[in-house]
């Protein structure tokens, strides 16, 4: 697979910014090396398909659209009824595997690594900084490790995750990276905040 150029190269530059000075409470982080797919089964197939899909992705299939599964770097989003968004490794080779799993007839496979920027914002006051934007109470009594929600941050779709105590991801369409990150960065201004290097 071709590498993926980052959609906000030019524009991503690592360092302590905002406010204050020492620790920051909140840390941008791009993840790269992530491949996404989706996977797209039809009504009358999305069981044998969920049951079968477990195999090749190492992780079992969600069976809600609210709480991801996850091994390791994979993570398994039920974006809707059918349809499976999954995020791992590129060497994982994920888009390959599964169509070579699958008939037409029983789902659809579609690369999105491509199309999609995942910007990971984590801390203490990284809750706080989305609060901002995002319409979906993130408290973690409400919105736990492996919680999703679809939404959006200024009328532009995204998914949300929290993959950790204090650590949310965003999944974000490449035409709209840099706005998103920019929003980051204005928002946590007023907090203090680290750009860290690009991580795996």
């Amino acid at each position: 697979m071709a590498e993926i150029r980052s959609a906000l190269a030019g524009v991503y530059e690592p360092g302590r910014k905002g406010f204050g000075s020492g620790d920051a409470p909140v840390a941008i982080t791009e993840i790269t090396g992530r491949d996404i797919v989706q996977l797209a089964a039809w009504p009358n197939t999305v069981g044998a398909v969920s049951s079968k899909a477990a195999k090749p992705v190492g992780v079992a299939m969600p069976s809600d659209t609210k709480t991801a599964s996850a091994k390791g770097k994979t993570s398994v989003f039920k974006t809707a009824p059918e349809k499976f968004l999954i995020v791992c490794e590129l060497q994982a080779a994920m888009g390959d595997a599964l169509s070579k799993t699958f008939e037409a007839e029983q789902a659809v496979v579609t690369e999105l690594g491509h199309s999609r920027t995942i910007l990971r914002v984590a801390g203490e006051a990284a809750r706080d900084v989305l609060a901002r934007g995002v319409p979906v109470d993130l408290h973690r009594e409400v919105f736990a490790r492996g919680a999703f929600a679809q939404t959006g941050i200024h009328g532009v779709s995204v998914l949300c995750t929290r993959s950790g105590p204090d650590q949310f991801d965003l999944i974000v369409p490449r035409n709209f990276a840099v706005v998103i990150y920019e929003w980051l960065e204005e928002t946590a201004a007023q907090y203090g905040y680290t750009v860290e290097e690009a991580s795996s």
